[in-house]
């Protein structure tokens, strides 16, 4: 068993996708055991971020965005950290996983899931979780993860 570290740094946060982890082929299980976020501004700017489930899953040609690191050496996920050609459709705010208001200039956050309330993907069972931004689209401002646990 390995945990996966998807970060993505310095980038511009967008309403429709920051990135997505997608349980891609039949049999990929995963369990989010955490998502983080900063910000990366000189001036006090208002972010508002979601983690959530798409109404419809995102499609089309897939990009990697940032790294994914392993807990162990030579592991390789099975679960895919990126985006999008085709962007998730998403559910109307507030619904979300989790949702918070944060500063830019600075701020950073940490969500961990209690043991036995972490979010799961399963392929064909709600197989993508979403991080979007309702608020703060500046270029540049954001830095955002994603640790997960794969068999």
């Amino acid at each position: 068993m390995a945990v996966f570290f998807g970060n993505q740094a310095a980038f511009t946060p967008g309403t429709a996708q920051n990135w997505v982890l997608d349980a891609n082929d039949l049999g990929d299980i995963a369990m989010v055991l955490e998502v983080s976020w900063g910000g990366e501004l000189t001036t006090s700017t208002a972010q508002r971020t979601r983690w959530l489930r798409p109404t419809t899953d995102g499609s089309g040609t897939f990009t990697a965005v940032g790294a994914v690191q392993s807990s162990r050496s030579g592991a390789v996920a099975k679960n895919r950290f990126g985006t999008f050609a085709t962007a998730p459709v998403n559910p109307t705010a507030p619904a979300a996983l989790y949702a918070t208001s944060w500063n830019a200039h600075g701020g950073i956050g940490r969500w961990l899931a209690a043991p036995g309330e972490e979010w799961l993907l399963i392929h064909d069972a709600g197989n993508q979780l979403v991080c979007i931004n309702d608020v703060g689209a500046v270029a540049t401002s954001m830095s955002a993860g994603c640790g997960w646990k794969e068999d």
